[in-house]
């Protein structure tokens, strides 16, 4: 019916059709295992890992398969957004595996929440890449990466573990200038140093692009250098001797419940060399007294009593520790699943984590902890969405936490120096940190026993090297179950204990005010989410045009 040159047309066009789909489809997996890879590379960057120089080049193939998102057919925006949601999905997948053995659902979930936060504004990105600008498009996905670093840390559902410029805190020495720019600064730093390799890499290399990154990246790596060999600390003003404990006690065994007295009584015996050396203060873990009491009634409870009979007489000696205590909630809170009934009593209170200051004749003092561990210290929307009790459970961790309004103190008081104590998880927070910093030291109340692998307990450890140097402030932590350490402004450890129980003693220099980058906190994230607006918005009205 047909000529055989026509069939022979047919056939051969059906051919070639068929080959071109299969070479599309194969270059658009290959952008998702680009996409995998880089977030493969990021985790493995970070403890227990350790290869942290890896984390400059880890976005390149994000990057690569972000420019050739014309393999994309159909919905566009949702795959790009879906290429970014692979990068930190397998990155915190594999960056927090240790999690999983300790609690699989809040694994799960923070991994899924954090990826979203970095992913959504992706959807906006073919936009911007259409109109074939490369320093518009690669600034655009520094921002947009920034701008998600910003929602994990004020988020209360998000993770701050994912901000890049943490992963250098392996490198104390590498990251002096975080006093200049931050760990946001960091993250900047990585991301354009990535966005750097990638011009060089890309098969369309344009010289004036080289030039410019190429000179800004120069910049920036210089700029550990000037920090290592041109920095004077500033004149300290006076020193404090510190006391740490690093204890191995099981606080939420039934006996320490029962027992806060005698739990109070033991840490006093096993802080006896910190007492016998005289040192100013003496920290201990997180919720280490549980419970502490009644917070309108702190100078009455047994424990409190217990310390404050076992201080020396006329000692000017304060003891600085975590605990968990009670407040009598408001009528109106009564409904709320933050609420716990006592039925025996007949009243309704309110689970609060806190650090108390106890000193031999002076009132208690304390603060209570605002940042908690989503599903894990305190499950979000409990009271909207209640089946997330049936969830995420009831553990020795989820003690349903709220944060205390009322009387509390921003610092304390020791000798003639100002301490800001944090309490664990609220140490991830560099934003909440920098609104804390009216203080001549930072202590950290610590507790890590939930952790099953040693693995998270490192990377905890290294996330706070660069809180130091960015703050300027020497970091003081206890821990329970973990690792203990005290470190100097300058992110130098002076101390160190993993293990068993023992007291670490050191003299620390207080005094050097406040870095350069706590006159600027905030601002490169402020910078990108400006950009990013500025950028949807006048592609919006170039497009209504």
């Amino acid at each position: 019916m047909f000529p055989p040159q026509f069939v022979l047309i047919v056939r051969y066009g059906k051919i070639k059709s068929g080959i071109l789909a299969t070479k599309t489809a194969v270059r658009e997996y290959l952008t998702y295992f680009l996409a995998i890879l880089s977030g493969i590379i990021i985790a493995i960057s970070m403890p227990p890992f350790g290869w942290f120089p890896l984390v400059f080049i880890a976005f390149v193939p994000l990057l690569f398969s972000l420019h050739q998102i014309q393999v994309f057919k159909r919905f566009v925006g949702l795959k790009t957004m879906l290429l970014v949601f692979l990068t930190f999905l397998s990155w915190q997948l594999i960056g927090a595996f240790w999690l999983f053995d300790n609690y699989k659902g809040a694994y799960f979930t923070i991994s899924i929440l954090n990826s979203f936060s970095y992913s959504f504004l992706f959807l906006f990105y073919p936009k911007v890449h259409a109109r074939r600008n490369s320093l518009l498009t690669n600034l655009f996905v520094v921002a947009v990466l920034m701008v998600g670093e910003w929602i994990t840390q004020v988020g209360g559902i998000t993770s701050p573990n994912v901000s890049l410029g943490l992963i250098l805190g392996q490198a104390p020495g590498f990251i002096q200038h975080y006093r200049w720019i931050g760990i946001e600064g960091g993250t900047i730093w990585i991301l354009l140093t990535n966005v750097f390799v990638y011009q060089i890499l890309s098969k369309k290399p344009e010289v004036r692009y080289h030039l410019r990154y190429g000179l800004l990246i120069t910049v920036l790596f210089l700029l550990p250098v000037f920090a290592l060999f041109g920095h004077e600390a500033n004149q300290r003003n006076s020193v404090l001797k510190v006391g740490v404990l690093n204890a191995n006690i099981d606080h939420y065994s039934d006996f320490a419940i029962r027992n806060p007295d005698l739990m109070a009584d033991s840490l006093m015996n096993l802080s006896a060399e910190c007492l016998a050396s005289k040192t100013d203060i003496i920290v201990w873990p997180e919720v280490i007294i549980n419970p502490a009491g009644w917070l309108n009634q702190l100078d009455n409870e047994q424990a409190i009593q217990t310390i404050k009979e076992k201080l020396p007489a006329f000692s000017d000696t304060k003891v600085l520790l975590g605990a968990i205590a009670f407040s009598i909630a408001n009528s109106s809170d009564r409904e709320s699943k933050y609420t716990t009934r006592d039925v025996q009593n007949d009243l309704y209170y309110r689970t609060h984590n806190v650090a108390l200051c106890i000193s031999k004749d002076a009132h208690a003092k304390f603060r209570s902890k605002e940042r908690f561990i989503p599903f894990q210290e305190r499950i979000p929307f409990l009271n909207n969405l209640p089946f997330l009790d049936d969830w995420y459970g009831t553990h020795s961790m989820t003690s349903r936490f709220t944060h205390y309004e009322g009387n509390n103190q921003e610092t304390f008081q020791v000798k003639d120096a100002r301490v800001s104590s944090i309490l664990c998880y609220e140490s991830l927070f560099s934003g909440f940190m920098m609104s804390l910093l009216d203080c001549d030291a930072i202590v950290i109340h610590a507790s890590e026993g939930w952790m099953k692998s040693k693995s998270g307990k490192e990377q905890y450890l290294s996330e706070l090297y660069p809180l130091a140097i960015e703050t300027g402030k020497p970091i003081i932590r206890s821990s329970n179950n973990g690792i203990s350490c005290i470190i100097d402004e300058k992110g130098k450890t002076l101390a160190i204990a993993e293990g068993e129980t023992k007291c670490l003693i050191q003299e620390i220099k207080i005094g050097s005010g406040n870095t350069f980058y706590a006159s600027i906190a905030g601002s490169f994230h402020t910078i990108s989410i400006v950009y990013v607006l500025g950028i949807l918005t006048i592609g919006t009205i170039f497009k209504n045009k």
